[in-house]
């Protein structure tokens, strides 16, 4: 894995509704201007989606974010940011979390992961050195946070080192003050705020 500033130097394109994806490779100068985290997010997301664009749309995108110093021993390099639209205000959203995401986040060949589309039934993907699957994940709806990573430990094998960005049944159901939670309990999330 080549290592450029701290970046791997790869961002990843989910497409939900068609179960592609595509790597890009991250331009040094775009990565030197904007760093990472809300401004590298901020800056996608304006080139991706159009103008207008609901939070719920099919072309509607979340990205989730490393920073050049993830996986390193530096003081508050384990956080990575959440990108979006916000269905409560309907502008762009930034929040943050802690844990083990960011790292391994990092540690699975990325830099950061945008997604959009929407899948006919539940599925998570999964990031392994690099490559890219999609597994179906109709048996984990419904369930809690904790129940999920659990779940997913059985799939992929209770000795197997891995991470999540998880939604629960709130998140399902399109609550607008729902999470993104990984470690069980760390939530990347603002308060519901009106305009």
């Amino acid at each position: 894995m080549r290592i450029m500033y701290g970046y791997v130097g790869k961002l990843l394109f989910v497409d939900l509704s068609n179960k592609t994806y595509e790597i890009r490779g991250l331009d040094e100068s775009f990565a030197k201007t904007y760093v990472s985290g809300h401004l590298m997010g901020a800056r996608v997301l304006c080139d991706e989606m159009k103008a207008g664009t609901g939070a719920f749309d099919e072309s509607s995108m979340i990205g989730f974010m490393g920073g050049p110093l993830n996986n390193t021993k530096a003081f508050v390099s384990g956080r990575y940011t959440v990108v979006s639209k916000s269905p409560v205000y309907d502008g762009f959203n930034d929040c943050n979390s802690g844990g083990y995401f960011a790292p391994m986040l990092k540690k699975s060949g990325f830099d950061a992961v945008f997604v959009k589309g929407i899948s006919d039934k539940p599925l998570y993907i999964l990031l392994d050195d690099g490559k890219v699957s999609f597994h179906d994940a109709s048996h984990l709806w419904g369930r809690t946070v904790k129940q999920t990573e659990e779940g997913l430990k059985k799939d992929l094998g209770s000795d197997r080192k891995f991470n999540a960005a998880i939604v629960g049944p709130g998140g399902e159901r399109l609550s607008y003050m729902a999470a993104v939670m990984n470690d069980s309990h760390r939530a990347a999330a603002r308060g519901a705020v009106e305009r």
